[in-house]
């Protein structure tokens, strides 16, 4: 990780082991933000101390610089960064662009790329020097001259971005683009018409229509004035139009009349919930499956109907994009306050449909949709038997549970990997539930890989270990470390079993053993078990086994501080899944992962992409594991509070799957997030830290106890507790076995332990 100044937003500053350094006086940031936009060239010192002390005379103020700059360099130097030459009379920075986000982003706008306005935009947190200010006229209209002119500039690449996604046509890129510009600036009546337009576009009109009153409710708060006569027309001409918008012209029957592919999607489970259960968390529940729902639908094309919120129902041109929606949605567990999380059941029809007046709808595949919902079990997608022929290539279908329907599903190897060879016509024992076992893994459907693994234990003639690997994978992502160590330490034993998709589980259980002792604090018995595997994978010729392995490899290694081994482990695995979507998508995130610590701004949005790739193919299992990377370059970019959202999220998502191996991970993301965003003083940000490392060690996580110590006793150490601090040192450090090449967190609490000896 390189040693990150941001003055955009917030001011912060991080050390190279990933900590942040504190700047003890407004003088110093301000000392620091002015030397940073001297582009390099030479200041003279009386002309800096004139800048920032003008009521005192020259001596006073030479030395009062003097004073803050040998503060200055002290925390510099902290951080492992020493990019300030000083001469007699003179200052000068020496450090590289990349070293501060303000630099960084203007170098990327003079680029001009595409490429390079998008990763400028996403380096702007804020205003210049956010919440910064100092008794001096002088220091005090630099400022606001700067402030003005970094925000013209983020906001010209913003304008940018959304010109270029108006101009691709694609209603999602222009309403994340409209929001970011509107973030940084509410009063961009273009931007709110923008925003309008794609919302409308992707069906979603009444949030329209809200767009429209926020855009009139900021205007008139802020500049007493009613929306421009455009903007007022826009909102009149999306209010005239019909509920359901027009289907793409595809969507044509051979009649030459419309055709369209129905999909209802609901909540089977709360039709059982008792009548005095709380209202208001079902609705709660009920929103976010709507909103998810709709985002889903509109995404891949569909058209949302107005409906009743535990409900939603859609219209595609296509039945295999239908088809998709449904799976992304029924896979996604609805969190309920107070119950078990609940799961989306959906139908699927196609029929001919007629649009009656400016509002009215009918069409027979709405109901046959309806009627196929309604007999589809939680997280069961059921489609109309004349479908067969449309989703036959893309899907795997079986007979339903009545006459007519089709039971829909993703295909067997994670969305659509094609099979290595064909089965053998007599399998051998086991091979059944081991596949049982990983399609039900893949899309978490943790009891159901349960179910699979006693179908294996109850086998004759597999032994123990093939069991004992399923069992061993579920207690890993299940947060039992100790317990899924135990268990798959038989994989040593376990003889590869060929199933016709090259998946050796053998081999598999063994790298899954690996990353349990990394997360467990053994970082000299992973690395050597994670070396035999993959020179095992290569020497068996087992391509699909080898690229499991280096997924597994390159997630174990980044845990463990390995960047760069962890990227290219993550590269091969990403050219070795063509055709396996989802695993495509973990390698691609991990990429991702690996790229932005190593400070390219551009890994965390190849990580976000990741993650819709990784839900569009049906994904679920990694979800968490997804918000926690995601998390961590929100922080690393000072967004804390999309951190802390993307934590919280995480969080819940975990909770609902049963995937809680990840939440000590996302518990010290909160924490840490809570810190920068001045929570650390009332009490919120210890909590989370506590609970960081008491989630830790009821998993048995010593390497994310160590992590949440470190973290913890920097909070303290910079709180003034300096013995505490040393205390949760020490008590992280024996969580994990320090002997043999540290790992990053042992160097970092090492580092630590050093600066509290030093204070």
């Amino acid at each position: 990780m390189t040693v990150r100044i941001r003055v955009l937003g917030q001011p912060s500053l991080t050390a190279v082991d990933g900590a942040p350094v504190r700047l003890t006086s407004r003088r110093s940031w301000a000392l620091l933000a002015y030397l940073l936009q001297s582009g390099g060239r030479t200041l003279s010192r009386d002309d800096v101390a004139d800048l920032l002390w003008p009521d005192s005379g020259t001596p006073q103020a030479r030395a009062s610089l003097r004073q803050e700059l040998a503060v200055l360099r002290k925390a510099l130097r902290g951080a492992g960064l020493d990019p300030i030459e000083t001469g007699k009379a003179t200052l000068r920075f020496t450090g590289g662009t990349s070293l501060a986000d303000v630099t960084e982003m203007e170098r990327r706008i003079a680029g001009g790329s595409q490429g390079d306005l998008r990763e400028a935009a996403a380096l702007y947190g804020g205003d210049f020097l956010d919440g910064l200010s100092l008794r001096s006229e002088p220091f005090t209209d630099w400022l606001e001259a700067e402030r003005a002119r970094l925000k013209a500039l983020a906001l010209g690449a913003l304008d940018e971005q959304l010109r270029a996604s108006v101009e691709a046509g694609a209603p999602p890129q222009v309403i994340r683009a409209a929001e970011a510009v509107l973030a940084v600036d509410p009063l961009r009546e273009p931007a709110h018409r923008a925003l309008m337009r794609a919302l409308a576009e992707a069906g979603r009109k009444a949030a329209a229509l809200r767009q429209y009153e926020t855009c009139r409710a900021v205007l008139q708060r802020q500049l007493h004035v009613d929306p421009s006569a455009e903007t007022r027309a826009l909102a009149e001409e999306i209010r005239a139009r019909p509920d359901m918008p027009p289907l793409p012209p595809e969507a044509e029957a051979d009649d030459g009349g419309t055709s369209a592919a129905a999909l209802v999607l609901v909540l089977p489970e709360a039709a059982a919930l008792d009548t005095g259960f709380d209202p208001v968390a079902l609705y709660e529940a009920q929103t976010q499956f709507s909103d998810f729902a709709r985002r889903t639908v509109a995404e891949l094309g569909g058209r949302s109907l107005s409906g009743p919120g535990d409900r939603v129902v859609a219209l595609f041109a296509e039945p295999e994009a239908a088809a998709l929606a449904a799976l992304m949605v029924t896979a996604e567990p609805v969190p309920l306050a107070g119950a078990p999380a609940m799961y989306p059941a959906g139908g699927l029809a196609r029929g001919a449909l007629a649009v009656i007046g400016t509002a009215g709808l009918a069409s027979v595949a709405l109901h046959a949709a309806a009627r196929s919902a309604a007999l589809a079990g939680p997280g069961e997608v059921l489609a109309a038997a004349d479908l067969g022929g449309a989703l036959a290539e893309s899907f795997d279908l079986a007979p339903g549970p009545a006459d007519g329907l089709l039971r829909v599903s993703a295909p067997a190897e994670t969305g659509g990997a094609p099979a290595e060879s064909a089965p053998a016509e007599t399998e051998p024992p086991g091979a059944e539930p081991w596949r049982a076992w990983r399609r039900a893994m893949a899309r978490g459907a943790l009891d159901t890989a349960r179910q699979a693994a006693d179908r294996a234990a109850a086998l004759p003639g597999t032994g123990p270990g093939l069991a004992a690997v399923m069992t061993g994978g579920l207690a890993l992502v299940r947060g039992r470390l100790a317990a899924a160590e135990e268990a798959l330490v038989t994989a040593e034993t376990l003889h590869s079993l060929p199933d016709g998709h090259g998946y050796d589980p053998g081999l598999t259980g063994r790298a899954l053993l690996a990353w349990t002792q990394a997360l467990r604090g053994r970082p000299g018995p992973a690395g050597e078990t994670l070396r035999r595997v993959l020179s095992e994978c290569e020497g068996a010729e087992r391509p699909a086994t080898l690229m499991l392995c280096q997924v597994i490899a390159a997630a174990m290694q980044e845990d463990l501080g390995e960047t760069r081994s962890a990227q290219a482990a993550a590269r091969a695995a990403f050219g070795a899944a063509r055709g396996r979507p989802q695993w495509q998508a973990v390698a691609l995130g991990l990429v991702g992962r690996a790229r932005d610590r190593m400070g390219n701004a551009a890994g965390a949005a190849q990580m976000s992409e990741a993650l819709a790739a990784y839900r569009a193919a049906g994904g679920v299992l990694m979800v968490p594991f997804f918000h926690a990377w995601m998390a961590e370059a929100g922080l690393e970019a000072g967004r804390a509070g999309e951190a802390l959202v993307l934590a919280d999220e995480g969080l819940s998502h975990g909770t609902a799957s049963g995937v809680q191996v990840v939440e000590p991970e996302l518990l010290r993301l909160q924490a840490l997030a809570l810190v920068r965003q001045g929570h650390g003083g009332d009490g919120q940000a210890e909590g989370a830290y506590m609970a960081a490392i008491e989630a830790a060690r009821r998993i048995g996580a010593g390497l994310f106890e160590l992590r949440a110590a470190v973290g913890f006793a920097a909070h303290l150490r910079r709180a003034g507790r300096p013995k505490e601090a040393a205390a949760r040192l020490e008590a992280g450090l024996a969580a994990v076995e320090t002997g043999g090449p540290p790992m990053a967190d042992i160097r970092a609490a090492r580092a630590l332990q050093q600066r509290l000896s030093m204070d």
